[in-house]
Formats: C-alpha cells, sequence, structure tokens
C-alpha cells in the first residue's frame, strides 16, 4: 500500500493519490500560491456586497423555520435600518439633486453607445420599438440603481419623481440640441418649435409615468425592509414604452409635412 503512494498527482482515480493521502510525500502545485497570492491580496467585501449575498435572507433559514437568527448575523432589513437611520434628510436631498442632473446625460450616451453597437436595430423598428425601449430605461437608470442597492437613499417617493421626470427634461433639452444643430442642416421653424414643446412633454411625461413603477417598487421594500423587486416596474415602464413609441409613429407620418 505504502508503495502506491505517489509524490505528485496522478491522472488516475486512484484514492492514494489524493493529497490527504499522500503525506509528507505531496508537493503543492506552484499555481496554489499564485492562487494564494491573489487572494490574500483582495480587497475585503464592502457591507453591500456582503447583505446583497447574505444566506440569512434565503427562505430556508428565515421566518418560521429559523426563528432565532443570531445577532451578529447581516440580513438585508437589519441593514436597511440601519443605513436609514445613518441617512440624513440632507443627503437624500443632496443625493436626488445630483441624480436629476447626471440621468440626464447619463441616457444620451448610452443611447449612443448601444447605438453604435447595433443594439438600436434598424429601420421602422428602431423608431418605434427599440428606440423608445433604450431611451426610456435609460432614462430612469440612475434612479433605478438607487432604489435597487441603496432605497435608503431616498426618504420619499417624490424624490424619485423628481428625478425620473427631470431626467426626461435634461434629456429632451440635449437631444433637442443635438437634432437641430447636427441631424438636421436648417430645421424650420415650425420643427423647432415642434422639438421644443411637444418632444420636451413627451420625454419628461414618459419618465413621469415610469417613474411610478420606481416609486411602488421602492414602497413595497421599505414596507417590509425587504430587496426591492424591478418586477413592479414593468407595467408603468411598457405604458411610457408603448407612448412614445406611438408618438415615433405618428412623427414618421407627420415627418413629409414638416420638410
Amino acid at each position: 500500500m505504502a508503495g502506491s503512494i505517489m509524490a505528485k498527482p496522478s491522472k488516475t482515480q486512484s484514492v492514494f493519490s489524493e493529497p490527504h493521502m499522500m503525506g509528507d510525500d505531496f508537493t503543492v502545485d506552484k499555481s496554489e500560491k499564485i492562487v494564494s497570492k491573489k487572494f490574500a491580496s483582495r480587497k475585503a467585501p464592502t457591507t453591500e456586497q456582503i447583505v446583497e449575498h447574505t444566506i440569512w435572507d434565503e427562505p430556508a433559514l428565515s421566518g418560521e423555520l429559523v426563528p432565532e437568527i443570531p445577532a451578529s448575523a447581516l440580513t438585508y432589513k437589519k441593514w436597511y435600518i440601519q443605513e436609514s437611520k445613518k441617512t440624513t434628510l440632507s443627503k437624500s436631498w443632496i443625493m436626488t439633486f445630483l441624480l436629476t442632473f447626471a440621468s440626464g446625460p447619463w441616457a444620451v450616451i448610452g443611447v449612443f453607445v448601444l447605438a453604435f453597437q447595433g443594439l438600436g436595430g434598424y429601420g421602422a423598428a428602431a423608431v418605434v420599438i427599440f428606440g423608445p425601449l433604450m431611451e426610456e430605461v435609460l432614462k430612469i437608470t440612475s434612479a433605478l440603481i438607487v432604489v435597487e442597492k441603496r432605497p435608503f437613499l431616498f426618504s420619499s417617493a417624490r424624490q424619485i419623481f423628481i428625478c425620473c421626470f427631470c431626467s426626461g427634461l435634461v434629456f429632451s433639452f440635449i437631444e433637442n440640441l443635438i437634432y437641430l444643430n447636427f441631424y438636421v442642416a436648417n430645421p424650420t421653424p415650425q420643427l423647432i418649435i415642434w422639438r421644443w414643446s411637444v418632444c420636451v412633454i413627451l420625454h419628461s411625461t414618459c419618465s413621469a409615468i415610469a417613474s411610478f413603477g420606481l416609486i411602488q417598487m421602492w414602497k413595497e421594500s421599505k414596507r417590509d425592509f425587504s430587496k426591492p423587486k424591478a418586477f413592479y416596474m414593468i407595467p408603468p415602464l411598457f405604458v411610457a414604452v408603448l407612448i412614445h413609441g406611438i408618438y415615433n409613429s405618428v412623427a414618421i407620418f407627420l415627418a413629409p409635412f414638416f420638410k
């Protein structure tokens, strides 16, 4: 038996090739040391990362199945309550105003990046379906990230509404500047008036409609301090995309009258 023990791992399926069966003759693979150094140099996970993957929110370890959760255990509810207490009203509104001015430009950049990658579709489908979908999702993305990752940063539902509504306003402002100065060489007065009235109303209204999904998502999470559920945002977002798509269809039909 002793003679069958090898100094190095073997390709055979023998149990005597297992490391714990090889005694002092076992030689650690050099790659193991490299991996060990990499793991040792890694930064410790943040509290947000820990709570996102905590096992104490699993059905088998929460509720009636395990009524006594250890005091040291970090659950999403405990984390939510702790962070809510540390978040002042002024900090919450500062975050709201930052998102208000950042969401619109972010959405414009996102649309261009996706379009360059060919993810915006082609022809009428790009204008009626994929374009409205990308724009409406991207305009509320900043607020969505906060609701999903740090919902305690919002102290009221109206902050979410303000973020999304203003994101639509800023998005339409930037889009009009690009459209009227680069896409159209000599825009007519009628087109300029249309862009700065109807288009602005469209983008801000659709973003406001989509915000109601985020608000419901945030409210349900805050009600019982549970992880936000994205499916609450789908119905209002669908309505916003539908309205945007219908508008674009009408705009295609009316385009010849503005030439």
